[in-house]
């Protein structure tokens, strides 16, 4: 299965607390909702501090798209050029603008069904990602150039592209200067 999602494509609802709101980029399963979902790729603007919402049973990794960052509990600051956050759901984690307002980028797993990495790769030519058998590969187009995917798919900021493959494989993708986050999300077995 390949999913190409633009932003039009996305699902604008209030946090799980309240406390603001979120772009849901993806869920699984497709009509899933916040107390049952599988996984869940989700972007949200920060512009105040506040706790983040709990998710009993569920791994997360939080990276920022774009601003100054934020201060999390007193002693992590996670900026733009940080890699990922990863915390589980039942945390109790408050977050404090280190200047401005932001914009974060969420991965969620069930941990009892799956699990997930989160990397940010900086695209200049081409580079290979390779996906397990039974794995579902997600590309957000953070910034940049047009991304080129195993040449018959482009990407445009903003833009995901979901991929669930049947047998290992490898993804090319190419452009001059992009930024990419990939996620690996793998079924427990």
């Amino acid at each position: 299965m390949k999913q190409h999602r633009k932003p039009a494509d996305y699902v604008h609802m209030p946090w799980k607390n309240g406390n603001g709101s979120t772009t849901q980029i993806a869920i699984y399963p497709e009509h899933a909702t916040l107390d049952n979902f599988d996984w869940r790729i989700s972007s949200a603007t920060i512009n105040q501090a506040s706790d983040f919402s709990t998710f009993v049973g569920v791994d997360r990794s939080l990276a920022i798209l774009s601003g100054a960052g934020l201060r999390l509990g007193n002693n992590l600051d996670l900026t733009p050029h940080s890699p990922p956050y990863c915390f589980t759901g039942e945390q109790t984690i408050s977050a404090d603008l280190i200047n401005g307002t932001v914009v974060d980028f969420n991965v969620m797993t069930r941990r009892q069904n799956y699990g997930h990495t989160l990397k940010i790769l900086h695209i200049e030519g081409e580079v290979f990602i390779r996906t397990a058998i039974h794995e579902t590969v997600i590309l957000f187009h953070a910034h940049g150039e047009t991304l080129f995917i195993n040449p018959h798919h482009s990407l445009d900021v903003g833009e995901t592209f979901i991929m669930t493959e049947h047998q290992a494989a490898d993804i090319a993708v190419v452009s001059h200067d992009a930024l990419l986050y990939v996620i690996h999300i793998q079924k427990n077995l």
